[in-house]
């Protein structure tokens, strides 16, 4: 979901100020309303994060937050005041633009700000998600045991994507092989030898003439494909930029042979995941469910979620609910069931993560073997192609001379 900058004041009149992540404006506006805020101002912070994204800036290493995610829980857990802990972390950061942002939060809590707060005036270095995570710790007087889990969770995304990066890495190598192939055939093999062909008074076979024909097309219009090309993605990325553009494009991802269903299950264990541990932090189901559905980076679901959640505010069953959702099988729908019935809901959403988990590893496993199956199958249809299409006019002409 993009991105809101927002400037807001609480019931005592003070100034706030951070980002949250929302579907759309006015849904922005609702989240802060509902956490007893008043908006002053509100404005998309999505291209600043997205050019961040394209160009790989990124102010802090996954590892590095990590590390001092789970330093903070553990000094927490110890006992020691947030500032104490903060001083210490202070001296032990290597990073130069991610110590002075440390100290700039360790003054804003002597200035009066809690630390959900101080983190939220640094959306570069803790996303919402981070800071909402912080919040639900210091309302439920859990924060240790929340920044446990969210060190958990930090590692458990990193441990997929870079499990997702290695799956693709002998792919990418592989459509890089080809594409830089198919540019060297078409600009230096197939010219020379569509100059003997041409020379030759003879009838082509058909891959020759469908070989000579793409070659032609690749010389004269290489830069209007290219052009084309450029302006296509252009054109996606801004479409994708726009409300109803994103949830078409996140509808349609989910849909995505191969990689619709391994989107699906990161996107219910993510769910599950926030869910249970803000459930355990002794959050209002409201505001746990609001915490989940901001985790998903997907506006089409998030969507969904929004409707549940009214529907749970009237009263109804959180599996109830859910159960409306496409991407909710039934397993998720009886485990979160019993739980609701039970008392047990944490539990149960631990132990849905424990096994989609699992799932989505296998998922990272058949995704990379099909990938590699599909483009062994498309460089060997290229190169019988370019095979058929320089040996069967020898062939013809061998042919023609007995």
């Amino acid at each position: 979901m993009p991105p809101y900058q927002y400037k807001a004041r609480d019931e005592s009149g003070k100034l706030m100020t951070g980002v949250l992540d929302a579907s759309s404006k006015d849904k922005a506006i609702q989240t802060l309303r509902e956490k007893g805020l008043y908006p002053v101002s509100i404005k998309s912070a999505e291209s600043e994060g997205s050019t961040k994204k394209i160009f790989g800036f990124r102010k802090i290493k996954p590892e590095e937050l990590i590390m001092f995610t789970r330093q903070l829980a553990t000094l927490s857990k110890a006992g020691l005041p947030i500032l104490t802990t903060l001083d210490i972390l202070f001296q032990q950061i290597d990073t130069s633009h991610f110590k002075k942002v440390v100290g700039r939060v360790r003054e804003d809590i002597i200035g009066g700000n809690s630390l959900s707060q101080a983190m939220s005036k640094h959306p570069a270095f803790f996303s919402s998600i981070y800071v909402n995570f912080i919040y639900a710790g210091e309302q439920g007087g859990v924060l240790d045991q929340v920044l446990e889990r969210l060190g958990n969770l930090l590692t458990h995304e990193l441990e997929d994507r870079k499990a997702i990066q290695s799956a693709l890495m002998y792919p990418k190598m592989l459509i890089i092989a080809m594409i830089g192939a198919l540019v060297i055939v078409m600009s230096f093999v197939v010219p020379k030898f569509a100059q003997i062909f041409k020379s030759i008074n003879m009838e082509l076979p058909l891959p020759t003439r469908i070989m000579l024909g793409a070659n032609s097309i690749f010389q004269s219009y290489w830069p209007f494909l290219l052009g084309g090309a450029i302006i296509i993605c252009i054109l996606a990325i801004v479409m994708v930029r726009t409300s109803k553009g994103r949830i078409l494009w996140d509808q349609y991802t989910l849909k995505i042979p191969i990689v619709g269903p391994l989107l699906t299950k990161s996107m219910i264990s993510r769910f599950c995941f926030v869910f249970g541990a803000t459930v355990e932090s002794g959050l209002p189901i409201l505001e746990t469910m609001e915490m989940a559905t901001l985790t998903l980076d997907n506006t089409y679901i998030a969507r969904e979620l929004d409707r549940a959640k009214r529907e749970v505010r009237d009263g109804k069953a959180i599996g109830a609910t859910l159960s409306k959702i496409s991407i909710f099988p039934s397993l998720v729908i009886n485990m979160i069931s019993v739980g609701e019935r039970s008392g047990n809901l944490s539990r149960m959403l631990d132990e849905l993560v424990s096994h989609y988990d699992l799932e989505i590893k296998y998922a990272i496993s058949g995704m990379a073997k099909a990938m590699e199956q599909i483009l062994t199958l498309v460089m060997a249809v290229f190169v019988l192609g370019l095979a058929l299409g320089v040996f069967l006019p020898m062939w013809n002409m061998l042919n023609m001379g007995r």
